[in-house]
């Protein structure tokens, strides 16, 4: 008789949430989904095989679009494509995701009689709001009008423009819709 073991994978997300699919060719069942509920620790999710018996085991995950891999690793020192499982045996192995990013860059022009047509317009302040942000944010035109903010997750949101003294908008409120991999600068 030998003592059995136990291995146990664990998704967990730096940024966001999301479902991810595994698959293995040696625990049953042979693919599963785990869900994050959030950042961090306390949105990992995972999954258990117990009463296994000692040997050589693997798990994968299948990396969704706009998401990256960064660690794969095993408590125990074993590779996830080569978890190394003794009688008696808890091994932990955690896959970390990050969610890919995005920007929104505003290009602030202006029409005024003193000035060229669509002059850049430096010091004007917009407020970027929904999506991923708990909070909105203030970002300032340079001096060539143009203000960025990144490190925004996928999704929908509104910029406001502050209508600087003396001016007309011709539209103070966009929307806006950030996708990954756009990045400021």
């Amino acid at each position: 008789n030998k003592a059995r073991g136990t291995i146990v994978i664990e998704k967990e997300t730096v940024t966001g949430a999301g479902s991810f699919n595994f698959t293995s060719t040696t625990l049953t069942p042979a693919s599963w989904t785990l869900t994050t509920t959030g950042a961090g620790e306390a949105g990992v999710d995972s999954e258990t095989f117990s009463n296994l018996v000692p040997g050589t085991y693997d798990a994968g995950e299948t990396v969704p679009d706009n998401w990256n891999l960064d660690s794969a690793t095993c408590d125990d020192g074993s590779s996830v494509d080569a978890i190394g499982l003794s009688g008696g045996e808890t091994v932990t192995c955690r896959f970390v995701d990050s969610q890919e990013t995005g920007a929104i860059e505003i290009t602030k022009t202006r029409k005024h009689a003193a000035t060229p047509a669509n002059d850049a317009h430096a010091g004007v302040t917009f407020t970027i709001s929904g999506g991923s942000l708990d909070d909105p944010v203030e970002v300032v035109t340079d001096a060539n009008g143009v203000a960025c903010y990144d490190g925004l997750l996928d999704g929908s949101y509104t910029v406001t423009e502050s209508v600087p003294p003396g001016y007309v908008s011709d539209d103070a409120e966009k929307s806006a819709s950030v996708t990954a991999e756009s990045s400021c600068g």
